[in-house]
């Protein structure tokens, strides 16, 4: 009988160990907290991306694409807003919560970079993202985004030049410097060349054709930091990307008395 007891005795304590180890797991489980990248812990240090919860770029592609065609049939009642343009900014966004910009940012120049024939939806995956780092102040990933790729327009008629002064100034202290910024921490001779030609439109009495690039951007840097205190935006540079007579109109503007 005290063999069998004792027996017993040991089984209990046995299953007893068994469920306080279960309850520390369970404990353990419920405790679990996504890291700083917003990957979740699971098991010997795997994780999973947060993108694998987004809508796959393939999918969003495709909606967006279907959103576009339907926005180029042509139709008596236009919307004032692009259908298109505002899911794929939604698009972005959902992944810049969930993966930060930087991340964003990241895989967007690698997707770039991997296709040399830029298609319409890398192009509108741009504006996207240049609309949202514009609105979210993220300063340096701006700069970063426009030394990547610095196209003349911003959007239909506006150059890049004034859509960055005029929509970015509401978000972004001084965005005119962005411009000299971006120049700086340009790797792409031809994307640096992009955005010496829109120093020269933004500036056009200040650079001289004779000036290599780097003087030229030197020299409007110098003295728009000199005078920026008397400077406003000038309203009309808004129809230079469209109308010629305007070429010679410079993006800043001395202010007057009564500013």
């Amino acid at each position: 009988m005290n063999n069998i007891s004792r027996e017993v005795k040991a089984g209990a304590a046995i299953v007893m160990a068994c469920a306080l180890l279960m309850c520390a797991c369970d404990r353990t489980r419920k405790n679990e907290t996504p890291n700083q990248s917003g990957n979740h812990l699971i098991g010997e240090g795997k994780s999973v991306d947060a993108d694998s919860e987004l809508m796959p770029i393939s999918e969003i592609e495709k909606q967006w694409a279907t959103l576009a065609a339907a926005e180029r049939v042509p139709s008596n009642k236009k919307p004032k807003r692009s259908p298109s343009f505002d899911f794929l900014k939604e698009a972005v966004q959902e992944r810049i919560l969930a993966n930060g910009h930087e991340s964003v940012l990241t895989k967007f120049k690698v997707r770039w970079e991997a296709n040399p024939a830029v298609s319409d939806f890398d192009h509108a995956f741009w504006s996207a993202l240049l609309k949202l780092l514009i609105e979210s102040g993220e300063r340096q990933a701006l700069i970063e985004l426009l030394a990547f790729d610095f196209p003349r327009y911003a959007a239909p008629g506006d150059l890049m030049e004034f859509y960055l002064v005029n929509w970015g100034g509401r978000f972004i202290e001084d965005p005119a410097l962005v411009l000299f910024e971006a120049h700086q921490n340009c790797q792409s001779p031809k994307n640096r060349e992009s955005i010496e030609d829109a120093i020269r439109r933004a500036f056009p009495r200040i650079a001289s054709e004779e000036q290599s690039g780097h003087k030229c951007v030197q020299a409007c840097r110098e003295w728009y930091i000199s005078n920026q205190d008397r400077l406003t935006l000038n309203e009309m540079y808004a129809h230079k990307g469209m109308n010629p007579g305007y070429a010679d109109e410079p993006l800043f503007r001395m202010k007057t008395s009564e500013e």
